[in-house]
């Protein structure tokens, strides 16, 4: 404080600097990814947690025992090992310097029904605290109702997993066992799933596109979202998904609205195309930068107000227009299309 006091009576021209340092400091990126082996794909990691700017990543099959060694520069490791087998294992990549606590369910073997998780409780810049849950289900197990019952009872909370469930509701190609399974939790719990139509998965055999690692938020961290993305940075058949959380956005209340009915992928669409709108605007002095500060607020909340339900007395069951979905299937077709050509 004292140094912003001298910097604002002495020399203002230099606030320029402090006023960009808070603005960022109000954006958080979170990542997830299923690497199927941290250890060999360490150096991959580190050069994509520094592009994107990670505050925290969440790393599902992490490959490591309780012998294994690992430092990500930069960065504190809070994991879980599997015991009863090899394979497996979660993770959570925190900045050094982040303020921050685990948290343990105290759930037993099982309710936790296979699920592997590690969770945290970190307090970004601005001072909010953000719960991190990495959740990966086996292959043969069943997403834990006790356990995402257990999650949902805190605010600003994310969840980021491979949790091996499909849904042609989470914009999957098919539906399966757990894809019903999370549906129900999803009924029953505040949770909401805030993934596009983006691909997370690539089949290793076909090359063909699905959906498997997905990102859930209670409604409150929902409507801070900004963007959600997927990139091919990582030699996995999972693809890194990056999360993108803006905390100038006002809170709403909780009932408001429909997070789990929104549209996310047409919300994304209108902020991109709004932010290209602004992106030749200088920025040049501190009242510039608290215009577009309050610009980036009015595209996110209109960009809400356009694509997310608000809540009426009847719940009902919203689905997309048939001519929406057969967009949706093109577009999935056209990234196969590219994604193949792509590869070597």
């Amino acid at each position: 404080m004292k140094i912003l006091t001298q910097t604002t009576h002495n020399t203002p021209a230099l606030l320029l600097p402090v006023y960009i340092f808070l603005y960022i400091m109000a954006i958080s990126t979170f990542l997830h990814i299923n690497i199927r082996g941290i250890s060999g794909k360490k150096e991959e990691l580190i050069q994509l947690l520094n592009e994107k700017n990670i505050s925290a990543a969440s790393i599902n099959e992490t490959f490591l025992t309780n012998k294994s060694r690992i430092n990500i520069p930069g960065y504190n490791i809070i994991r879980k090992e599997r015991q009863s087998r090899q394979g497996g294992g979660v993770a959570i990549l925190i900045r050094k310097n982040t303020e921050y606590s685990e948290i343990d369910y105290g759930l037993s073997l099982q309710q936790l029904n296979g699920n592997e998780y590690v969770t945290i409780r970190m307090k970004n810049h601005l001072h909010h605290l953000i719960t991190i849950i990495s959740i990966y289900c086996p292959p043969g197990t069943r997403p834990s109702a006790e356990l995402f019952q257990a999650i949902s009872t805190s605010d600003h909370t994310i969840i980021m997993g491979d949790l091996n469930a499909k849904h042609t509701d989470f914009y999957c190609n098919t539906t399966n066992t757990n894809g019903n399974a999370l549906k129900q939790i999803l009924n029953n719990t505040s949770l909401s799933i805030i993934n596009t139509n983006e691909p997370t998965y690539i089949s290793p055999a076909t090359a063909n596109l699905d959906i498997l690692d997905l990102i859930l938020c209670t409604p409150d961290l929902a409507s801070k979202l900004l963007q959600f993305s997927t990139t091919n940075h990582l030699s996995s058949d999972h693809l890194p998904v990056l999360t993108t959380f803006s905390f100038h956005l006002q809170a709403t209340p909780n009932n408001k609205y429909n997070y789990r009915n929104a549209d996310w992928e047409t919300y994304r669409t209108h902020i991109e195309g709004q932010l290209k709108d602004t992106s030749t605007t200088p920025n040049t002095t501190p009242d510039d930068l608290d215009h577009q500060a309050t610009l980036l607020s009015q595209i996110l909340t209109q960009a809400r107000e356009e694509t997310i339900p608000k809540n009426t007395n009847k719940t009902q069951t919203q689905s997309l227009p048939h001519h929406i979905l057969q967009l949706i299937k093109q577009k999935r077709k056209l990234r196969q299309n590219y994604i193949r050509s792509q590869s070597p």
